[in-house]
């Protein structure tokens, strides 16, 4: 089933829970490439805040990006269901994201919860030739395990997602988090993880959607130079900078 839907990108169109509730007007995009995938989900009526930096961002904002869930890594398959392994998780998940996946006709995609009683249907919206990169930190030490980013393209869609600078303690809730936090500059560092959409067209990278709104319009510029690849960001303070990666695992490059 992952097969037939590598390079697709997929909009969902119906949650329904174990308790009958359903959820038909979030705004939920999938973007599966080989084995790496993205996903970001917003609530209906979300207005992202106007703040163009972090360190702009006021406790209210922080919480309001909180509503969103985003997250990206590996789609792993056994035997009778699928795995989403979180590489980067906005909401770290406590049990794994587990599932099965049919196709209910060639445009719709039927997933049902493994470990937890759901189904969400998901619509086929485009597909296209697959590019990823399962990224790591190129500063880090090569020989230790360093936080993993997911840059993935199928078609003109891209995907791309970098971790928090530190990781939150195991288990725990960023809301929870995020509500005990001291100072504003914890809540801000709580929330300082990337999952950005976006299409790719004369030579630019766009960023159409993002957890840190301040990121969408702007161009990821990836640049990739065998082993080593490298995107725009922008700091917490407001100044463009540039991250720099070493390919995990190559699939092919990415033109």
């Amino acid at each position: 089933m992952v097969s037939a839907l590598r390079g697709t990108r997929l909009e969902r169109t119906l949650l329904r829970d174990g308790d009958g509730r359903e959820d038909v007007t979030s705004a939920v995009t999938w973007l599966q490439g080989h084995a790496l995938y993205c996903d970001l989900r917003r609530p209906e009526g979300f207005v992202p805040p106007t703040a163009r930096c972090l360190d702009e961002m006021t406790l209210d904002d922080l919480h309001l990006l909180a509503r969103q869930e985003a997250f990206a890594g590996r789609l792993a398959e056994h035997p009778d269901h699928v795995e989403w392994i979180r590489d980067v998780d906005l909401h770290p998940a406590v049990a794994p994201d587990a599932g099965t996946l049919e196709h209910l006709d060639v445009d719709t995609v039927l997933e049902r919860g493994f470990h937890a009683d759901y189904i969400e249907e998901w619509r086929v919206d485009s597909t296209g030739p697959v590019t990823e990169f399962l990224l790591a930190d190129a500063d880090a030490d090569a020989d230790t395990e360093s936080p993993r980013a997911v840059l993935l393209r199928a078609g003109r869609n891209f995907g791309y997602a970098r971790p928090r600078s530190t990781a939150l303690p195991a288990r725990a809730s960023l809301s929870a988090l995020l509500d005990a936090s001291v100072t504003v500059a914890e809540a801000r560092s709580l929330l300082d993880c990337e999952v950005s959409l976006g299409i790719v067209g004369d030579d630019r990278w766009t960023i159409t959607r993002s957890t840190l709104p301040f990121r969408e319009g702007t161009d990821l510029a990836v640049v990739v130079d065998g082993t080593e690849v490298t995107t725009s960001d922008i700091e917490p303070s407001g100044r463009p900078a540039t991250r720099r990666w070493r390919v995990a695992r190559p699939r092919r490059s990415i033109a």
